[in-house]
C-alpha cells in the first residue's frame, strides 16, 4: 500500500508539472505545444485513475498539490477562453473582408473591379 501511495505522489507531481507547463504555453499563445501537453496530461490522468485511491489524495501534501492544480486549471480555463474569443474575432474580420471582395468570396467578386 505504501508503494502505491509513493507512486501516486509521483504521478500527481507530474500532473502538477504538466499543468504548470500548460499554463505557460497558453500564456505564450503556443497552442500546438499546449495541446501536446494536454494529451500527455490526459494519459497521466488515466494512469492515476487506474491506480485508484491510495490515501495520498487525502494527505497534507496531496491536498496542497490538489489546490495548486485547481488554481492553475481555473487560470488555464480563463486564458483559453480569452484565446478562443480572440480567434473568433479574427475569423469575423476575415469573413468581413471576404464579403468585400478580398479572397475567394463569390458574393464580393461582383464588386471587385480589378479582377
Amino acid at each position: 500500500m505504501e508503494d502505491k501511495k509513493e507512486q501516486s505522489a509521483v504521478l500527481w507531481n507530474r500532473f502538477l508539472m504538466l499543468t504548470q507547463e500548460m499554463q505557460k504555453f497558453i500564456g505564450q499563445d503556443d497552442v500546438d505545444m499546449f495541446l501536446s501537453l494536454l494529451e500527455q496530461r490526459i494519459t497521466l490522468q488515466k494512469e492515476i485513475e487506474k491506480l485508484g485511491t491510495t490515501g495520498f489524495e487525502k494527505s497534507e501534501a496531496g491536498q496542497v498539490i490538489g489546490k495548486k492544480i485547481m488554481i492553475l486549471c481555473t487560470d488555464i480555463q480563463c486564458r483559453s477562453q480569452i484565446w478562443l474569443n480572440r480567434a473568433k474575432g479574427q475569423e469575423r474580420k476575415v469573413n468581413a473582408y471576404g464579403s468585400l471582395g478580398y479572397g475567394n468570396n463569390h458574393a464580393g467578386y461582383n464588386f471587385n473591379v480589378y479582377k
